[in-house]
């Protein structure tokens, strides 16, 4: 199995009064899919399973507190 650098940023902006906030992020910057988990089957007969990160994801998130 190869090594690996999996990186993510992101970068949040809160309001003074903390109504809001926007933030912006970027996932596995280096933008190859890489393995992050799986499992090892408890009997023969039973699936095997690999968990693939995404390549590069990105976006922008913004919150609001109705309260």
């Amino acid at each position: 199995m190869e090594s690996y650098v999996l990186t993510d940023y992101s970068l949040t902006y809160f309001s003074s009064d903390d109504n809001w906030s926007l933030g912006a992020y970027i996932h596995n910057i280096r933008d190859e899919a890489v393995r992050v988990g799986g499992n090892t089957p408890s009997t023969i007969y039973a699936p095997v399973s690999v968990y693939v990160r995404d390549p590069r994801t990105f976006g922008i998130r913004f919150g609001y507190n109705f309260e």
